[in-house]
């Protein structure tokens, strides 16, 4: 709300209509089927494929090449360059694909821990550099602990996809056309998540986690070793019981830092695109919304300004906040 009345005040012949919806990307689908699509959306990395190929969202690269207030070099450039798309068959570098999104912040793979277990039990504190083995016999020896009373987990387990991923496999070809899972980096991957699960008995079952949540458990001191996104940080800064603090995820054979970036587009539908298009810069804007993005935690603000500025993103806790935005580079 801040924003839209920043906004309308610099803008006052644009009214902007802001709707909130947890179902949105549903919702946004249904609408463009039907032919009435909002001017702009938010949307996520994932997201920018599939809508490119429908024609479903506005090209930017030509709005910026008009706009030359509209200043691309404020963002990280990784987070740029995961809002473009270009089809595979063109083969063309990624920075000169075209852009489909405005970009807003971006989220990495990290690993939370409890930093007052990690002391209470005399063990070393999780590095940026820790090995698979390191972080595996760790969990080991944190499982089964009490933590005020509780019976703590070693840790929740990894993604697999992830996991996979770090272990130098591959889940599909390089076009998505072929499944390529049935591969033996992956199969070692996934059997290395069944071991954790119900040999070693590190990391909670399904039916464990089935009344609560990870986050939850991890709120409650449940689970040493929690690997995550950065938006969970919101919800772990409200932790009064222990210390937590952030590192590098760990990966079997190499860390692997999946970035999701959420950022602003432009429906080709709109019949107010100049509008529209206005609204993007200002939301995305250093001067506009960026700022007030800056100071929240849920993602890592794009603009790099106020992701390395202690004024922002950088206030702890966590102690180790700037592995989150170190983590692009992982």
């Amino acid at each position: 709300n801040t924003i839209k009345r920043n906004f309308e005040a610099e803008n006052p012949d644009v009214e902007v209509q802001v709707e909130f919806n947890n179902q949105a990307r549903d919702k946004i689908y249904v609408e463009m089927a039907s032919g009435t699509a909002p001017d702009t959306f938010y949307c996520v990395t994932d997201d920018i494929p599939r809508l490119a190929v429908k024609e479903a969202i506005e090209p930017l690269n030509q709005h910026f090449a008009k706009d030359k207030t509209a200043d691309l070099s404020v963002f990280f450039p990784e987070v740029v360059d995961a809002l473009r798309y270009a089809p595979p068959s063109q083969r063309i570098p990624k920075h000169q694909a075209e852009l489909y999104s405005y970009p807003i912040h971006f989220s990495t793979d990290i690993l939370f821990y409890n930093e007052d277990l990690f002391k209470q039990e005399g063990l070393p504190l999780p590095r940026d550099n820790w090995t698979w083995d390191e972080f595996i016999n760790a969990a080991k020896r944190l499982n089964g602990k009490k933590w005020k009373g509780q019976r703590v987990f070693g840790m929740f387990l990894p993604d697999t996809v992830t996991t996979i991923m770090s272990n130098n496999g591959r889940i599909f070809n390089e076009d998505y056309t072929r499944c390529l899972i049935n591969n033996p980096q992956a199969i070692e991957a996934v059997r290395e998540m069944h071991r954790l699960r119900w040999v070693d008995k590190v990391a909670p079952s399904p039916a464990q986690v089935q009344e609560t949540s990870s986050m939850q458990m991890f709120k409650l001191g449940q689970l040493a070793m929690m690997p995550g996104r950065t938006y969970m940080v919101v919800d772990f800064n409200k932790i009064k019981d222990f210390k937590y603090n952030v590192c590098l995820m760990p990966g079997m054979k190499k860390p692997v830092e999946r970035l999701a970036v959420g950022g602003v587009c432009m429906s080709r539908q709109s019949k107010h695109k100049e509008a529209a298009w206005r609204w993007m810069k200002f939301y995305c804007s250093p001067e506009g919304g960026g700022k007030v993005l800056g100071d929240l935690k849920n993602c890592v603000t794009a603009i790099k300004e106020y992701a390395y500025s202690p004024d922002y993103f950088l206030k702890p806790p966590p102690e180790n906040t700037r592995i989150l935005v170190d983590s692009l580079y992982a």
